[in-house]
This record gives structure tokens, sequence and C-alpha cells, in this order.
């Protein structure tokens, strides 16, 4: 069975910055001990967990498919867990939550990078380009006689009947 690590790092690095952004509120209402960040910075783990959050949709929205409704369900589900399991322990999303981000980032740039477009027009194929289009087919080159900048010859006089 594969393993998408990538999907994998999202939903963790959503959970943790949601778990992150939300300590706060749980941390008050539940009389949990706070640490420095969240007593006396609290806008930075916010800021840190949302941009968390906000960078694992992004690539949910750019992998598409059903990834980006199963990521924020499954994201919210685990930020949950680990907040109501890990209790005071769930600070340490301070330092998991932007460790699973770049960790995303990291396998997302490498993926990518491995995308090998050819932008040269195919020289083998007259009015072909060389890449593949989205429907996996070659992607048409306008021919010289479909260039619009050119006056069109019409002729003089009707069509003769035969």
């Amino acid at each position: 069975m594969p393993v998408d690590a990538m999907f994998i790092l999202a939903t963790a690095s959503f959970a943790l910055g949601l778990s992150l952004a939300t300590y706060r509120w749980f941390a008050v209402h539940n009389g949990w001990p706070m640490g420095e960040w969240q007593a006396h910075r609290p806008g930075l783990p916010i800021a840190l967990g949302l941009f968390c959050v906000l960078l694992s949709m992004l690539f949910a929205t750019f992998r598409g498919g059903a990834t980006a409704l199963i990521l924020p369900l499954l994201g919210v589900l685990c930020a949950l867990t680990w907040t109501s399991l890990m209790r005071v322990g769930s600070q340490s999303s301070l330092l998991l939550a932007p460790a699973a981000l770049v960790s995303l980032l990291v396998l997302w740039y490498s993926a990518a990078s491995h995308i090998q477009v050819n932008f040269e027009p195919d020289r083998s194929r007259p009015g072909m380009l060389g890449h593949s289009g989205a429907s996996g087919g070659n992607v048409p080159y306008p021919a010289d006689s479909d260039r619009t900048d050119r006056v069109p010859s019409y002729p003089t006089s009707p069509p003769s009947p035969r």
C-alpha cells in the first residue's frame, strides 16, 4: 500500500497549526498552564499556526481532487484529538507545526522541480509544440496558414454554376 507522505505532512501541519492557534482559548477555559509565548505574546503562536494552516490548504488546493475537502476535516479531527489528549503537551506544536510545514514544502518543491517541460518546438513534427498539454496530447502550434495578420484573398467574382 503506497504512503502519501505529502498528504500526511499537510494534515500534520494543518492539525498542529490549528492546535497551536487555538491552544490559548482551550488553556484559558480549562485552566491549563501556558508557556511564555502563549501567555505574553499570544499573537505569535496564533499567526504561526494560521500560517501553517494556510499553506497546508494552499497545498490541498493546488493538489486538487478531494484533498481540499478531506484535509480540513481530517486536520480538525486531528487537532482536537491532539489538544485533548496532550493538553499542556500540545504546546509542542510550536516546534512540530513549523517542522511539518518545512518538510511539506521541501517535498512539494522537490516533486515540482522534477516536472520536465520542453518549451522548444518539436522540429520533427512541424506545427506542433514539444510539450504535452492538460489532455496528455501535443498542443497544436498555429501554422503559417492560420496567421491572422495577413489580409485574406477572396475571389472577386462569384463561383460559376456547374
